[in-house]
């Protein structure tokens, strides 16, 4: 009830970030150039980061997050400042091959419910 998730399109790709957490004193989490089909998944990653969050497990620069095989770095976000000035943000970007949807999307076949 507290975090939502919203996306917006940034050079034709979709950003999708949580909005709600940083009323906690928490950063908020955020992740570029997602795929159309990558989205819903993407914001189940987040709310699960937020969670956590709140359970008190916090993540920061340099973490990483997600399913061992495709894992995902924890980074400095926050970087349009027109959209986070002044409130801590948490990008998050893919560790290995392929694209941070890519790793959300191994890390939700691994772990949804069944």
């Amino acid at each position: 009830d507290h975090v939502q998730i919203k996306t917006r399109l940034v050079e034709g790709k979709n950003h999708a970030f949580t909005l709600g957490l940083q009323k906690f004193n928490h950063p908020e989490f955020e992740i570029y150039d997602l795929e159309d089909e990558q989205v819903e998944l993407a914001g189940k990653f987040l709310l699960g980061l937020a969670q956590a969050a709140f359970k008190g497990e916090r993540v920061g620069v340099g973490d990483v997050v997600g399913d061992p095989e495709a894992a995902v770095k924890v980074a400095a976000g926050g970087l349009d400042k027109g959209q986070w000035e002044g409130i801590p943000c948490l990008e998050l970007i893919a560790s290995g091959k392929g694209t941070t949807g890519e790793a959300i999307s191994l890390w939700w076949q691994k772990n949804r419910p069944q």
